[in-house]
């Protein structure tokens, strides 16, 4: 029995797993240590101008780039599993389309700074747009070399990455707080500058001779027909989950974001948890032939995030302590919003495994896209209707509605197909 319970600890699965469950166990610790930094120095309200920052940069991240990171992974992965040296071109190919996106949104968001600004931070502070356009630029390199050192299963140094950029970030912001400098706007310039660092570095660990590539425009059609309808989900994704924060400050106020983001950073180690286990499950279900392998794999995926998202849930009683012990009395009322998100970010946990066997064993990105559409007409209803009642309660509350309307949609249709899968 014992021999039984311990062998899947010791698989190639469970060894890669822990390998990014540490690497990012340790980042977001880091980065989390860097917010309450923050905001114990800052307050709720500049807290919370701080927060819409550096959300809007993961936004425009999410919404150019993990798409582009989850096809590097899927086709970087199955070429290699076919020895055709394929993968090099596809490699080049995304490198160069990241460094365009790069530039281009730079371009966009240095013409639109102010009305941008305006519409989401509910006032015009055009120079915390410029600062966000070149992090989420020099993230989109960052993000390339960690998508190909997963791809190629080199799961330690990709855990090495995960780890050094929040790290650099803490660096810096001790920095400031050991000067008596931390105002909005230095935080936020050693928050995006530390990006560019962290990419340069990664570059030059992840093997490099797909620079030297030929002929990479010819999978470009390959690629993009499985990329712009995954960019499509994607982009629905990046903005429904996070529009909230930007309707709660135009409807609330920064403050009232602040007593949001304090509760929602707390969860920072779930979701670097959430995207590096997923990394884990897409070479796997991209790669396997037979339908029993992906039954079986998914079953042991189901258990293991499920145990994850009971170990959550037990904290859910020390929501009021967490909250004193990292922000301090200032920040009592996100208890509330902390205990709501507890079961919110439980219920995310539990998609994981279900988008993994759409995105890379069923090949369904439109699925995917169609979830994520659905997600974000709720989440605006939601907030729309819960914000001006109950504040950041109320987005708490839509968070939790539009996550378990996710769940549901996701599993429902992953188990259905796989049914209806022959052997």
């Amino acid at each position: 029995m014992y021999r039984r319970l311990i062998k899947p600890l010791r698989s190639q699965t469970a060894k890669d797993a822990s390998a990014m469950t540490v690497g990012t166990a340790a980042g977001a610790i880091l980065a989390l240590g860097f917010f309450i930094i923050a905001a114990r120095t800052l307050g709720p309200e500049k807290l919370g101008i701080l927060f819409l920052a550096t959300t809007a940069s993961f936004m425009f991240a999410d919404i150019f780039d993990v798409a582009l990171n989850t096809s590097l992974v899927r086709f970087v992965a199955a070429e290699i599993r076919k020895k055709t040296g394929e993968e090099e071109k596809f490699l080049k190919f995304i490198f160069k389309l990241k460094l365009g996106i790069g530039i281009a949104l730079l371009a966009i968001i240095g013409l639109l700074a102010t009305p941008l600004s305006t519409v989401m931070f509910g006032r015009p502070i055009p120079e915390i747009l410029l600062l966000i356009g070149l992090g989420t630029g020099f993230q989109l390199i960052f993000t390339f070399s960690i998508a190909h050192l997963q791809a190629r299963k080199d799961f330690i140094r990709a855990a090495g990455g995960i780890v050094m950029l929040p790290g650099v970030r803490l660096l810096a912001i001790l920095a400031l707080l050991a000067g008596k400098r931390i105002e909005t706007l230095s935080t936020l310039a050693v928050y995006f500058f530390s990006t560019p660092i962290a990419a340069a570095t990664m570059l030059a660990v992840a093997p490099r001779s797909f620079f030297k590539a030929h002929g990479e425009n010819q999978v470009a059609r390959t690629l993009l027909k499985y990329n712009l309808p995954l960019t499509v989900g994607f982009a629905i994704a990046a903005v429904s989950s996070r529009i909230d924060n930007f309707i709660l400050a135009n409807l609330s106020g920064s403050q009232a974001v602040g007593y949001y983001a304090a509760a929602f950073r707390l969860f920072t180690p779930l979701q670097f948890l959430a995207g590096s286990l997923s990394t884990v499950f897409a070479p796997r279900f991209a790669g396997f032939e037979r339908i029993q392998e992906v039954k079986t794999y998914l079953g042991k995926t189901i258990l293991g995030i499920s145990l994850m998202s009971l170990g959550l849930l037990a904290f859910l009683p020390f929501s009021r302590l967490l909250i004193q012990l990292f922000y301090g009395v200032d920040f009592l009322p996100s208890v509330s919003v902390l205990r709501i998100l507890f079961l919110g970010f439980a219920v995310f946990l539990m998609q994981a495994p279900f988008t993994s066997v759409i995105l890379y064993y069923l090949s369904k990105p439109r699925v995917f896209a169609l979830v994520s559409g659905l997600q974000l007409i709720l989440v605006v209803a939601a907030n729309l209707v819960l914000i001006p009642r109950f504040q950041q309660n109320g987005a708490a509350i839509a968070f939790l509605i539009t996550q378990l309307a996710g769940l549901a949609m996701l599993s429902l249709y992953a188990l259905k197909k796989l049914q209806k899968v022959k052997q």
